[in-house]
Formats: structure tokens, C-alpha cells, sequence
């Protein structure tokens, strides 16, 4: 399982995501089927995650914890 879809099954789907990030659901939505969450947005996808509880993997707490652009989004 990728990064990207362990956090969207943590969240249990992109309206959830984009409700703790106040992001548009579309752009959440964008994110699952790029498979890659924008390094400027990941921050806050981690905040949300923490502020409600979610309980993600260590891999996808890594991705989300990096800045870098070449992190790949398979675990």
C-alpha cells in the first residue's frame, strides 16, 4: 500500500482530508489520484491527522514529515 492510500484509509476519504485541511475536496481528491501530496500541504495533512486522532503508519507519518519533492510515494 502506497503512502498516499494508507493516509486516505486513515482519513477514511478525501471529504474527511479536506475538512480538517479546510482544502477543496477536488484538490484532496487530485492528490489521491497523483499519488503525491504537495510538500507545502503535508504539514497540515499531519497537524489534522494529530489534532483528530488518526492513526497513520509510520511510513505514511515519514512522508508526510518530509519537504522533499523526491520522496517517493510508495511505501
Amino acid at each position: 500500500m502506497t503512502n498516499i492510500d494508507s493516509i486516505f484509509e486513515a482519513f477514511k476519504g478525501p471529504t474527511k482530508i479536506a475538512r480538517a485541511t479546510g482544502d477543496p475536496v477536488q484538490t484532496v481528491h487530485s492528490w489521491k489520484v497523483k499519488q503525491s501530496i504537495p510538500p507545502w500541504r503535508r504539514p497540515q495533512v499531519l497537524d489534522a491527522a494529530r489534532r483528530l486522532g488518526v492513526e497513520l503508519p509510520e511510513h505514511a507519518i515519514a512522508y508526510l514529515a518530509s519537504s522533499d519533492r523526491k520522496v517517493d510515494a510508495a511505501a
